[in-house]
């Protein structure tokens, strides 16, 4: 009997060794970052663990093994083989169960580790973006500089210096950068490529042409088509889009377009109408063109309706004299007091003509842009037109001197008017002037002397009267006068052109 009981007792301290003779201490878990695939599955060193399992414990006494079941641990079968090696077997997250086994009994404990893939960081940007010639775009992730940061660097993968928190690049030059962004948690990183290339943007006039339509009923407002005119803001080019705006703002940031261009009324009159002409790239230029409300009258039955005899653009009829004659041009007949009657100088006398509006022709002769209905001296011969009326009859229309179907007073080389005391360019002087300007009368046979000096759009604007001229030399004080182009007339005897700089 007691041979028996010795016997029980040393089984149960056997069994105490069994369960406590050795221990498999709780790891760390591991933690890798995926590749570019986002699949979660990447490679694992579990051996690495092995040293915390046994936390002190002679490795040489034990032998740490990996399981991807629990009952595979207990069983001991089935282990993994390639530790240093291992890929998860399932997605993203995966229990990995370890076994420590002392050599000399046999006994066993088992512990855990988890194992998780972490994603790296997707970079919201595009492969490649197109920089409009001119500009510059921002290349903006969009990411938490909270969670993530951020490596800029250009084509031969030089850190370029971003200000702040680098989560957006400026570019204002094409070529190729890369980006490298690290979660700051995980410590995962994706470096992505990004190709800027640039493009022209569309190009239009600086000058586009007005629209100008008549008012039907007085009240300065009117149907419009804006669109009539993108013939000639596109001119030729292809791809492009043109948006309408009210307002200078609109077109840059690409808000509030009009959206009835074809059958839109004015708000004001004149109004400016801006326009955003864009191309298949997201490139634009804007440009602006000027819609009109005209008043078609047409109160002198001169040919050039009431809105068109407004010369200085004031808006104020009533203050464009070119004659000077105290009556207005749009109640004068006879504007430039010619003695041609400024409907008959709207008709091309000398094929020389020009397209004004779409409401009349305009005709200038002696190309001084100075229009022949404004333009005393039609044809720049130093005589004015009024005095080419050679048969004495009230008009210069019918004088043809040479006979060759020209009126004279549109022929420079005619001009019987002029004697040989015409002054020539030489005498007068300085020319250009800034000041004073010198004129030798010394040809000029009369004592009392008129000088009167005309802007380009046959204002008077000087008009002085000498009894005598000491030494025969005129002094005419300009200082006053804006810079431009002037016209002098002496005695009716000679005209020049000055120009007050």
């Amino acid at each position: 009997m007691i041979k028996r009981i010795f016997s029980v007792l040393i089984f149960g301290v056997s069994v105490f060794y069994t369960c406590h003779g050795q221990v498999a201490n709780q790891p760390s878990n591991l933690e890798v970052c995926d590749d570019n695939s986002y699949d979660g599955f990447a490679v694992f060193d579990l051996t690495v663990l092995s040293s915390e399992v046994l936390n002190g414990q002679n490795p040489a006494n034990y032998e740490v093994s990996y399981f991807t079941s629990q009952e595979n641990a207990n069983s001991n079968t089935n282990a993994i083989s390639n530790t240093s090696n291992f890929v998860n077997t399932l997605p993203i997250t995966q229990i990995i169960y370890i076994r420590v086994t002392e050599n000399a009994t046999g006994s066993y404990d088992t512990t855990t580790v988890t194992l998780t893939v972490n994603p790296p960081p997707i970079i919201n940007l595009e492969d490649t973006y197109v920089l409009c010639q001119g500009s510059q775009i921002s290349l903006n992730t969009g990411m938490p500089p909270s969670v993530y940061t951020f490596e800029w660097f250009d084509e031969n993968f030089v850190p370029i210096s971003v200000a702040g928190a680098g989560h957006a690049l400026t570019v204002n030059s094409p070529g190729t950068y890369y980006i490298t962004v690290t979660n700051s948690t995980t410590l995962c990183s994706s470096t992505k490529l990004i190709l800027v290339e640039e493009e022209i943007p569309p190009v239009i006039d600086s000058s586009i042409s007005s629209i100008e339509i008549c008012d039907g009923n007085s009240d300065e407002t009117e149907i419009f088509d804006l669109t009539v005119n993108e013939s000639e803001i596109i001119n030729g080019q292809t791809g492009l889009t043109i948006t309408y705006y009210e307002s200078e703002d609109f077109p840059y940031i690409n808000i509030n377009n009009i959206t009835n261009q074809s059958n839109y009324t004015n708000i004001s009159n004149p109004q400016t109408i801006y326009i955003r002409v864009e191309n298949s790239f997201g490139c634009f230029v804007v440009g602006s063109f000027i819609i009109k409300v005209n008043d078609c009258n047409d109160s002198d039955s001169d040919g050039v309706i009431n809105s068109d005899e407004d010369i200085n653009n004031n808006g104020n009829l009533d203050d464009d004299d070119t004659d000077n004659d105290t009556i207005p041009n749009y109640l004068d007949d006879d504007d430039d007091g010619d003695l041609i009657d400024t409907i008959d100088e709207l008709v091309d006398q000398s094929s020389i003509s020009r397209s004004f509006n779409n409401s009349m022709t305009i005709i200038d002769t002696d190309s001084d842009t100075i229009e022949n209905y404004l333009d005393d001296d039609d044809d720049d011969d130093g005589v004015l037109t009024k005095n080419e009326d050679y048969n004495n009859n009230g008009t210069p229309l019918d004088d043809d001197t040479n006979n060759n179907n020209i009126p004279d007073y549109l022929e420079e080389t005619v001009a019987l008017n002029i004697n040989n005391y015409e002054l020539n360019s030489s005498s007068i002087y300085p020319n250009p002037t800034d000041s004073l300007l010198f004129a030798d009368l010394t040809n000029i046979e009369y004592k009392n002397i008129e000088v009167k000096l005309y802007d380009v759009f046959g204002k008077l604007v000087i008009n002085k009267k000498y009894n005598t001229i000491n030494g025969n030399l005129l002094k005419l004080d300009l200082s006053h006068l804006n810079s431009g182009m002037y016209f002098i007339d002496i005695n009716h005897q000679s005209i020049n052109k000055i120009v007050v700089k």
